[in-house]
């Protein structure tokens, strides 16, 4: 999942101030997104990455689950395993890791928003209307 800030039609002196001042801006969002990723075992949080591209900053983490939990997904039937590790931590029973992989097969993954939630919470703390 990635979220872009482009910077485009600029001169190329221009261009490049201008990106190297949204990078303060893109680690502020990047770390309120860490601080409201789903907590697990703290994967998800610690794979979100600030990187520089030719037209501005991207914010974007490479774990599958980072779609899933923020977007929500249709139903489909995933692997147990790492269910039955969430189950055990989670609901204290690693055996209720069936049920969880039976409920996404039906209804899917709820959408918990967490990176529209980020976003909305970096612009009010600075100051930044949509």
């Amino acid at each position: 999942m990635k979220k872009t800030v482009k910077v485009k039609n600029l001169n190329e002196p221009l261009k490049e101030k201008a990106i190297k001042k949204l990078e303060v801006p893109g680690k502020k969002l990047k770390n309120i997104i860490r601080r409201n990723s789903p907590k697990f075992k703290g994967g998800l949080k610690r794979s979100w990455r600030l990187e520089k591209t030719e037209d501005g900053w991207e914010i974007f983490s490479e774990k599958p689950q980072a779609a899933a939990t923020d977007q929500g997904t249709k139903p489909f039937w995933p692997p147990i395993q790492p269910l039955k590790e969430w189950a055990k931590i989670k609901l204290g029973s690693e055996s209720l890791g069936y049920a969880v992989q039976q409920k996404i097969a039906q209804e899917g993954i709820d959408a918990q928003e967490y990176i529209k939630e980020s976003i909305d919470e970096f612009g009010e703390r600075y100051h930044i209307e949509r």
